[in-house]
């Protein structure tokens, strides 16, 4: 700030905010809709915006209004914040990504962003990019390593597939044993039920016949049950 007479900030600074106070107490004079109206606009009004309007006030002589402010102004916008690279990136892939190229790939937006930056080393000219061997090798190149991207891309998604295939049998055969094993013991109980009906018949004959009817259902209930307790400890 050398040659700057700094002293002028706050005079400047004062007349800045009283004029825009006055401003404001002018708007608030006019008619409800216009009032709301210019309120919207001084809400949502950019920084860059507002300062370009203060920057161009000018007093009757013809002198800039303001002018160690807008100077300030100035020094204060070139300033980068926290986030301004990100920003910057932001801006960069939305200008990438036009309507003929919303199919674009991370590796391919990250590859045009980084061709971009090199060109702009060299004041975006192409023509004064210095072609040496390992930029020609690397342009040979290019092509054969998108395909062995575009193979392991593939591989990695055919196995994602297996995996996915492999995951819903365990899940039906998981569901399968349970729909088993329930069913089981629901006959198993059965079989018990029968058979201590059949103990409590005053007809032997009858009793002997649901007896062994009961045995079988039961039987069958138990291997089953076995057979689930085997696919479990398999698994």
């Amino acid at each position: 700030m050398s040659g700057w007479n700094t002293c002028l900030i706050p005079e400047d600074w004062y007349c800045c905010t009283a004029k825009n106070t006055d401003d404001d107490e002018g708007a608030a004079t006019d008619d409800k809709d216009t009032a709301q109206s210019r309120d919207q606009v001084v809400k949502y009004e950019r920084i860059d915006v507002y300062w370009s309007k203060v920057g161009k006030m000018t007093r009757p002589t013809g002198e800039r209004k303001f002018s160690a402010v807008m100077r300030l102004a100035r020094i204060a916008l070139t300033l980068n914040h926290g986030s301004a690279d990100v920003e910057r990136g932001f801006s960069k892939k939305k200008l990438l990504l036009t309507s003929h190229r919303m199919r674009l790939e991370m590796p391919a937006i990250n590859g045009l962003r980084t061709v971009s930056s090199y060109v702009s080393r060299y004041g975006s000219q192409p023509q004064s990019l210095p072609f040496s061997r390992d930029v020609v090798n690397s342009i040979r190149s290019s092509h054969t390593n998108y395909e062995e991207r575009k193979k392991k891309e593939k591989e990695l998604k055919r196995k994602a597939e297996e995996d996915r295939g492999k995951e819903e049998a365990e899940g039906r055969q998981v569901d399968d044993l349970l729909k088993k094993k329930t069913n089981s013991e629901a006959l198993l109980k059965e079989g018990m039920c029968l058979l201590d009906e059949a103990m409590k018949m005053k007809d032997k004959g009858r009793a002997m016949i649901k007896a062994e009817s009961a045995n079988a259902i039961i039987q069958n209930a138990r291997k089953a049950l076995e057979e689930c307790r085997n696919c479990n400890l398999k698994a």
